[in-house]
């Protein structure tokens, strides 16, 4: 009988040569790994229990050297009506138009850029020698721009999407520190919004003006051209003049008619010589010609020939139409204009403060109970990943010299 334990194979013979063999199965072969494995670990439980608690014991060490960091926050809201006032009163004065401009959505986005702004971190360093209090290097070739990313890493800047609320955080080693520097925050974060606000409330004023400017002079032009046209065709409203005229000339046609029978008439009953014939004759060519006379232009009424009218209508339309819209031109700009002169005197408020922030009592960072249970853990998967890799190669090394061994003969032999 013979029986190789290393490759899981057991021959079994009676002495007369003829010899069975039988292989484990795969799960006999999992279960018998499984166990040597746990048998390996409680093997050496000692050496897992002892790196484990030495380093538990380390990472408390650790964690209790750690400094202490205090985290200050306030919290501020966006005033009511906010800085794009000026661009919500055009959007309501163009109604449905308005809503192609797009409105606003928010100033929480302007406000993050100004409080990471490089400048505003560089006057956080000058305002609270942040040099000093980092120990940066005085060798250091930019020691201001090390506080500022040192800086960037201490301060927080959050939305709250549920209450729309700015959280404006500050981490320090003192506690008042902290909390100065998140006040300094928004103390600073109005001030700059204030200077920017008046900057860009001037520029608006300023174009503002100049469109109102043009349109003043794009209506005082125009009313000098009417007036010439006036002037030059006598004419002063042409649309009633024309409907006057036009009533007059009905009234003149129909005294024309009733002239012109009369002449019949009395033509038929007294002859060609009759003197009434010939005053009713007279006084029909006399409308006739006061009918002339008004088509050709020399009516007081209206003192253009009806050959003329269309073409005066026209220009005399374009001129009211041009007047009417300068005049709405200015009516609609005038109140965003005096809007943006009470805008550029008013300083602007960034934010409402709803909670200054207070020196902090505990401290949020660094978490020791984390660092201790993170370490504590590692070091234990660690000594016993290793106990596992170590059982495995003493068991498979003899395996694995064969094998390199026999694909060394073969290669010799191939060569």
């Amino acid at each position: 009988m013979e029986m190789e334990t290393e490759d899981k194979v057991i021959r079994l013979g009676d002495g007369s040569g003829d010899s069975v063999t039988l292989e484990p199965t795969y799960q006999n072969r999992a279960d018998q790994t499984v166990w040597d494995f746990v048998g390996s670990l409680y093997r050496r439980w000692r050496l897992i229990a002892a790196v484990t608690g030495v380093v538990a014991l380390l990472s408390v060490a650790i964690a209790l050297l750690l400094p202490k960091w205090y985290a200050a926050e306030a919290r501020v809201l966006q005033p009511e009506g906010g800085a794009l006032s000026l661009l919500s009163g055009i959007d309501a004065s163009l109604g449905g138009l308005g809503g192609l401009l797009g409105g606003s959505s928010g100033e929480y986005s302007r406000y993050l850029t100004i409080l990471t702004s490089r400048s505003l971190m560089e006057r956080m360093v000058d305002e609270f020698d942040l040099i000093r209090v980092y120990d940066i290097d005085d060798e250091s070739e930019a020691p201001v721009f090390e506080a500022i990313d040192m800086l960037a890493e201490n301060v927080e800047f959050e939305v709250n999407p549920e209450f729309l609320f700015l959280a404006v955080r500050a981490y320090d080693q003192e506690p008042e520190r902290a909390a100065d520097m998140a006040n300094y925050l928004v103390a600073a974060l109005n001030e700059e919004h204030a200077r920017l606000s008046s900057q860009n409330a001037r520029q608006t004023r300023v174009f503002i003006e100049q469109r109102l400017g043009r349109a003043q002079a794009d209506l005082d032009s125009v009313r000098i051209a009417m007036q010439a046209f006036q002037e030059e065709h006598g004419v002063v409203e042409l649309e009633s003049q024309a409907r006057a005229f036009m009533e007059s000339m009905a009234q003149l046609r129909g005294d024309v008619a009733q002239l012109d029978v009369r002449y019949q008439t009395l033509a038929q009953q007294y002859g060609p010589d009759n003197p009434q014939v010939l005053a009713a004759r007279e006084a029909l060519r006399a409308a006739r010609g006061q009918i002339s006379s008004a088509l050709g232009g020399r009516d007081a009424l209206l003192p253009v020939s009806m050959q003329e009218l269309p073409a005066l209508s026209r220009r005399y339309a374009e001129l009211m139409q041009d007047q009417l819209i300068q005049a709405q031109i200015i009516e609609a700009i005038y109140p965003i204009y005096e809007q943006s002169l009470f805008q550029e005197q008013n300083e602007a408020v960034a934010v409402q403060v709803v909670d200054e922030a207070v020196p902090p009592v505990l401290a949020s960072r660094p978490s020791r109970k984390a660092i201790v249970i993170v370490a504590t853990f590692s070091a234990f998967l660690l000594v016993v990943l290793y106990v596992l890799a170590h059982a495995w190669w003493r068991r498979n090394y003899n395996g694995l010299a064969l094998k390199l061994q026999h694909a060394l003969r073969e290669q010799s032999r191939s060569v």
